[in-house]
C-alpha cells in the first residue's frame, strides 16, 4: 500500500491540483493530511472543500485553528523572523474571506488522528502530539524531541508545520514530515509531498512544479499583501 502524506496547503489550490495529478500517477492508494488548509493563499474556501469532498482523512492546523475561530487579531501570533504586518494582514484577510461553512469544517477537524494500514499504525498530526502550534525541526536535539513525543507511539508519526520534508527514526516511531504543498519554506517552491510504502517502510520526498505564475496572480488580484509572492516565488520565509 502507497500512503501519500499531504501539509500546510494554505489556500494554494493551484499547489493542491497539481499534487493531486501527481498522486494519480504515482500511484497512491490513500491520502492523509497533516493540516492547515488555509491562510497565506487566495483559495481557502476551494481548499477545504477539495479536502471535505474527497473524504480525506485531516487533521487542524494551527492556521485552521485561528481561522476556523475567527481569532481576535490582537492575539493573533506567529514564529519570530516573520514581517509582522505581512502575518496580520494575511490573516486579517484570511479571516474575512474565508466562508462561514468552511471555517464550520476546520473547527470540525481533530486535533489527532490514529490510522491502522497495511498492519502499520500511523500518528497523524500537525506540530506535534502536545499541541498544533509546537515545531518539531530537523535541528531539534533528541532530548527535546523525545520530550515532545512522550507518550505517543506508532510505526509513523506523520506532521507537518515546519514546511520542510523531513524523515528521522525516533524511539516512537519513525518521524516523517511532508513539507508543504502550498509554502514550501526551502529555497525549491515546487510543491512538497511526503510517499510512504507501508509494505516496505521506504519514505520518499516528491517535488511537484505547478501553475505558479497563477498563484502569485491570484494573491495579487484579491488583495493579499506582495509580499507573500515574492516569498513563494522564491520558496522562502516571508520577510516583508
Amino acid at each position: 500500500m502507497r500512503l501519500a502524506v499531504v501539509s500546510d496547503i494554505h489556500g494554494n489550490l493551484p499547489a493542491l491540483q497539481a499534487v493531486w495529478e501527481d498522486l494519480r500517477h504515482q500511484g497512491i492508494d490513500e491520502v492523509v493530511c497533516a493540516g492547515d488548509l488555509v491562510n497565506y493563499g487566495a483559495f481557502p474556501d476551494q481548499v477545504v472543500e477539495w479536502v471535505r469532498q474527497r473524504k480525506v482523512p485531516c487533521v487542524v492546523g494551527n492556521h485552521d485553528l485561528a481561522v476556523g475561530t475567527d481569532q481576535d487579531l490582537a492575539d493573533y501570533t506567529f514564529a519570530p523572523g516573520r514581517d509582522p504586518e505581512v502575518e496580520r494582514e494575511s490573516f486579517r484577510w484570511s479571516r474575512e474571506h474565508t466562508s462561514l461553512a468552511a471555517k464550520a469544517f476546520l473547527r470540525s477537524l481533530p486535533q489527532s488522528l490514529t490510522l491502522e494500514r497495511a498492519s502499520r499504525t500511523l500518528l497523524v498530526f500537525h506540530g506535534s502530539p502536545r499541541s498544533p502550534r509546537e515545531y518539531l525541526h530537523a535541528d531539534l536535539g533528541a532530548a527535546q524531541l523525545e520530550q515532545a513525543l512522550d507518550g505517543a507511539t506508532a510505526d509513523f508519526l506523520l506532521c507537518g508545520h515546519t514546511h520542510r520534508f523531513q524523515r528521522r527514526p525516533t524511539d516512537h516511531g519513525v518521524l516523517v514530515n511532508a513539507g508543504s504543498v502550498g509554502r514550501p519554506k526551502d529555497g525549491d517552491p515546487r510543491a512538497g509531498y511526503a510517499c510512504i510504502d507501508l509494505n516496505t517502510g521506504t519514505v520518499t520526498e516528491r517535488r511537484v512544479a505547478y501553475d505558479l505564475a497563477a498563484a502569485t496572480a491570484a494573491l495579487l488580484h484579491r488583495g493579499l499583501p506582495a509580499a507573500l509572492a515574492v516569498a513563494l516565488k522564491a520558496g522562502e520565509e516571508i520577510t516583508g
